[in-house]
């Protein structure tokens, strides 16, 4: 039995320790339990209270993942617009956030395509644009239950579309509700 825990732990070491063989840092969990990701230490967390028409609680967080900057936005929608964005058709809220902020961004945008996060499929889009001519952001954005979810990556050209930023982007998921 001594043996056969040895030898346990031995594979398990080995396999961790073989190169290119990348390790996920911690999931970092947000405070409500609503969505996990992926980061290197412990993120700034900065919670706004925003009672009003459209929002009822902001969260930015700020951290790194493989030594980019990144972070990830949280809002907390208003109980009366929870109400009203199931009045509309499906996707109808972030097909509407979508065409606002690729709008704004006019030749700033370098490229746009609708994703799907995690087994549920939720639908997104991700937007990549130049910040200026030598900073680059890459974001995913999704409306999951009453929040609206928006994950970046900041940092060159080739940074913003690395295997480092795609993983950051794949180890989000939302953990309460739908997921």
């Amino acid at each position: 039995m001594r043996k056969f825990r040895f030898a346990m732990a031995a594979i398990a070491f080995w396999t961790a320790a073989i190169p290119g063989r990348a390790q996920n840092p911690p999931a970092f969990e947000s405070k409500d339990g609503m969505f996990t990701i992926h980061l290197d230490g412990t993120p700034n967390v900065k919670t706004t209270n925003a009672p009003g028409p459209t929002l009822r609680l902001s969260v930015w967080i700020e951290g790194k993942r493989s030594n980019l900057p990144v972070t990830i936005g949280c809002d907390v929608l208003s109980p009366e617009l929870a109400a009203k964005m199931k009045m509309l058709p499906p996707g109808q809220m972030l097909k509407n956030h979508k065409a606002a902020f690729v709008g704004k961004l006019g030749d700033k945008l370098r490229s746009q395509k609708d994703i799907k996060l995690g087994t549920s499929a939720i639908p997104g889009y991700e937007v990549t644009f130049a910040a200026n001519p030598k900073l680059f952001l890459r974001q995913h954005t999704f409306v999951a239950n009453d929040r609206l979810y928006q994950i970046a990556v900041l940092g060159s050209e080739e940074q913003v579309g690395s295997a480092a930023a795609s993983e950051y982007f794949e180890s989000f998921r939302v953990t309460g509700g739908k997921e």
